[in-house]
């Protein structure tokens, strides 16, 4: 979908990256990731135990990162595409789109690490919002490139 319209075109490729669930691998292990999340949160029972601190909080600052690799698609999309046999490629979405994908990553790692005894919950959140991340990635540099699949 090539829109002219901005807000549509994110909207489209916002749901679409979502969508990398029915992927059979990516499914099968967004469901184990989102059971684990459920028993980890059952069992750690983060909010009752006085195991979390008020910092944990900015976990939830890793859901930025999929609307922001989402606008990046919508700003360096090819316009262009299928009137150019070979669509010029804007390298510096890609380049933004990496940036975002690997400070999220290490921030996983870092939240990870530092949410000493709910590893298990932080885990499995970050693992999970990972994978949408690689939806949305794809999705944006399909849209940078103009090839899709």
């Amino acid at each position: 979908m090539n829109s002219d319209h901005p807000w549509q075109y994110f909207q489209w490729l916002f749901t679409q990256g979502l969508e990398i669930a029915y992927v059979p691998t990516y499914g099968l292990v967004i469901l184990i990731l989102a059971v684990g999340l459920v028993v980890s949160f059952l069992c750690q029972r983060p909010f009752g135990n006085g195991k979390w601190k008020r910092y944990y909080a900015l976990v939830l600052s890793q859901v930025l990162f999929y609307p922001a690799i989402v606008a990046v698609g919508v700003f360096y999309q090819d316009r262009n595409y299928p009137a150019l046999p070979q669509p010029k490629v804007a390298a510096t979405g890609f380049w933004i789109i990496n940036i975002l994908f690997y400070l999220s990553l290490s921030l996983s790692i870092f939240w990870i690490y530092r949410m000493k005894g709910l590893r298990w919950f932080a885990f499995c959140f970050v693992a999970l919002l990972q994978l949408f991340l690689c939806g949305a990635e794809l999705l944006a540099s399909m849209s940078i490139s103009g090839t899709w699949l």
